[in-house]
């Protein structure tokens, strides 16, 4: 039996600054650390090169048990600040078999005074299989979306905000809140 790797996902998202802030998060490895962490984990290395043929791999180590896995694959189309396309492999530790390969197209839009990020990710086996691709998407695009408005990216990293309710007084005054 044959399978329909023409399946598809997209998950799109309006954010309130330019594409090409939405973009550099997206490609910058200091900004990506502070916002994509898939499957409870930090990047901990990227290779990014922005160009036809180039290779982009990104390289997790997992915060409850320090495994480190990698997601990358090798870009077909670059327009800076605009699209990106490349395809896309998760190699997961503790898989015995791989994923398949998949296409993503990356769409950074101006839209007003912010923008429109698309993400359409290609391949997929079945319906059932997109279902917790689609859920990393937009929990991802959440955290993007609130590193992009200054606040804390995940609440599950263990970081926090440089303000902190109580604290932000004036150092002669007590804390005033947990």
């Amino acid at each position: 039996m044959g399978t329909n790797n023409e399946l598809s996902l997209e998950v799109t998202r309006e954010f309130k600054v330019p594409a090409e802030q939405v973009y550099n998060a997206w490609t910058e490895f200091e900004a990506l650390k502070q916002w994509w962490k898939p499957l409870n984990s930090e990047l901990t290395d990227l290779q990014n090169d922005l160009k036809s043929e180039g290779v982009v791999q990104y390289t997790f180590t997992r915060t409850d048990n320090n495994e480190t896995y990698t997601v990358g694959g090798e870009y077909s189309e670059v327009v800076p600040g605009k699209k990106l396309v490349y395809s896309w492999k998760w190699e997961l530790p503790e898989e015995t078999s791989t994923e398949n390969d998949y296409q993503l197209d990356v769409e950074f839009n101006d839209q007003g005074s912010g923008s429109v990020l698309r993400v359409k990710q290609q391949g997929f086996e079945s319906e059932e299989a997109s279902k917790p691709h689609y859920e990393g998407w937009e929990s991802a695009l959440d955290a993007l979306e609130s590193y992009l408005n200054g606040g804390s990216a995940a609440s599950d990293s263990g970081s926090q905000d440089a303000e902190v309710a109580g604290w932000n007084e004036a150092p002669e005054q007590q804390k005033v809140a947990e």
